[in-house]
């Protein structure tokens, strides 16, 4: 069983890499930089960190409309 999660690990590693090579080479390093810093917000508030909920929402309201799109294509 641990073989298939670390095989399952392995495989989600790297999609989510060709996911970031193709974000920073299609869209730029400064959309996969917010890309990725949602990322983390995502995470640390889904585990229940207020203050990282707050960063989130502020961020996200801060977006202008040019980076609204292609930043929610990459969350899609």
């Amino acid at each position: 069983m641990d073989q298939q999660y670390s095989a399952m690990r392995s495989n989600v590693s790297m999609l989510g890499k060709l996911l970031g090579d193709t974000i920073k080479n299609a869209l730029g390093e400064d959309i996969l930089n917010k890309v990725e810093s949602i990322r983390k917000l995502l995470k640390y508030s889904r585990a229940g960190n207020k203050a990282q909920r707050q960063a989130l929402l502020k961020t996200l309201q801060n977006f202008s409309n040019d980076e609204l799109l292609p930043v929610a294509r990459a969350f899609n």
